[in-house]
């Protein structure tokens, strides 16, 4: 039992524990914290006091033996200088496998978390959804504009890594209201399949729809495209590397509805017809297509008509 009184706030803590047999030690700990200044304890600036009860009990410490519950209620959390209220949480953890549930619901925001994700090595999976009912983000001081939303947000993902990912993620039931005007989004769907040597990603959305078919590797894609241009501009980026390997795809982007763009994600874009993008690229023989084509568009008083923009 360890209690601590100081000017930051009360921390009170108790762990029981024992090691049986098996030597694989069963263990129960709890933890009480009134009005604790956890942003001076850590150096962040960002937060403020805390003040919650949690507990966990369990057996194992480690991703082979580890067979825990936990339950948890934030009673009082500051951050950006918001006092969250009432947040709750419980879960349990079997060896890589975390399951749990928060929730939190109160003026400025309420939401339902419930995910399942599993670390294993050989078979990693993502399964969550997280539905945000509501949240006022000027409130929150997570943004100066009259902005508030609400969506849904899921994932059913597998894979090692970004590379080898299959599965759908997205949001759907998106509604954006800035200065009182609404914004609804129907969805935002990406789903990936990946098989041997050929990758498809299809994104649907109010925004785009976008379709991309090849060999793709999504999470070396970006240093791929820098190698590209690094030889023909030099970039001076040392983390640039020569052994990646080719990729291959075409793609085409359909922009859409271009409210949301103009008037909530980019208010300097006064105006903006949709276009269409398309073309192809392989990284082994250096060639890159690219067509674009944008009807009008107006940013920060420049205005363009027609544009097209072809790339060999």
């Amino acid at each position: 039992i360890a209690n601590l009184q100081s000017t930051d706030g009360s921390l009170n803590s108790e762990l029981k524990m024992r090691t049986p047999s098996d030597n694989i030690p069963v263990y129960e700990a709890g933890v009480d914290a009134k009005s604790y200044n956890l942003g001076r304890l850590l150096a962040q600036s960002s937060m403020g006091e805390v003040s919650l009860t949690a507990s966990m009990s369990g057996r194992g410490f480690d991703e082979k033996n580890m067979d825990a519950t936990f339950k948890g209620n934030i009673r009082k959390a500051e951050l950006n200088k918001y006092p969250y209220k009432n947040l709750s949480l419980s879960g349990k953890i079997k060896k890589r496998e975390i399951i749990a549930k928060a929730e939190i619901k109160e003026e400025n925001i309420e939401f339902k978390y419930d995910g399942n994700i599993n670390l294993d090595k050989e078979h990693p999976k993502y399964k969550l959804t997280l539905n945000v009912k509501g949240a006022n983000l000027k409130a929150l001081n997570l943004t100066t504009e009259d902005i508030r939303v609400k969506g849904s947000l899921f994932s059913d993902l597998t894979g090692k890594d970004i590379n080898e990912i299959n599965g759908t993620a997205g949001i759907k039931e998106v509604l954006i209201i800035k200065n009182g005007k609404k914004y609804p989004i129907d969805s935002l769907l990406f789903a990936s399949l990946t098989g041997k040597g050929k990758t498809n990603i299809k994104i649907t959305s109010t925004l785009l729809d976008a379709n991309f078919n090849g060999n793709i590797k999504l999470g070396d894609l970006t240093k791929v495209l820098k190698q590209h241009v690094n030889g023909y501009f030099n970039l001076h980026d040392t983390s640039i590397s020569k052994s990646l390997e080719p990729q291959s795809f075409e793609f085409k982007i359909d922009l859409k509805d271009p409210a949301i763009l103009t008037q909530v994600l980019v208010p300097k874009m006064r105006e903006f017809i949709p276009g269409e993008i398309s073309g192809n690229y392989d990284s082994k023989s250096k060639q890159i297509n690219l067509n674009l084509k944008i009807p009008r568009m107006v940013y920060s008083g420049l205005k363009v008509t027609n544009l097209q923009m072809i790339i060999a």
